[in-house]
């Protein structure tokens, strides 16, 4: 059996989100290899309105091109759980950015696990 190698982040909790400007929720370093990567946070609506929520998981050094996304209408003082998930293979050692956005939220318990694995394969 080979070893497992698993990284694991929390960012700061309770982030104030304003005007649809991204925020970066947390970092992770990995090494060049396979590796499968899961993102959590929680998002709280504080607008008396629904408002459009944005989670991101991406590489840093290709910010345009996300690992996964997920944009939702989120009821007015709603508190919903966001998951991503990705499955990369790296070249050379990158760095993986949970960002979010809305109008009026707070971001909790942001949160990125990465662990390694001997292949990706899709099916």
């Amino acid at each position: 059996m080979a070893d497992v190698q698993a990284l694991h982040t929390m960012g700061e909790d309770e982030q104030l989100l304003h005007h649809f400007n991204d925020t970066v929720l947390s970092k992770i370093e990995l090494t060049l290899g396979c590796w499968v990567i899961f993102g959590r946070v929680y998002i709280q609506n504080l607008d008396d309105d629904p408002q459009h929520v944005t989670v991101r998981m991406f590489r840093e050094a290709n910010m345009d091109v996300d690992l996964d996304t997920i944009t939702i209408y989120q009821s007015s003082m709603d508190a919903v759980c966001y998951s991503l998930h990705a499955l990369v293979a790296l070249r050379k050692p990158s760095t993986i950015t949970l960002m979010c956005n809305t109008y009026h939220g707070q971001a909790n318990k942001p949160m990125l696990l990465a662990m390694v694995v001997d292949v990706v394969e899709e099916v």
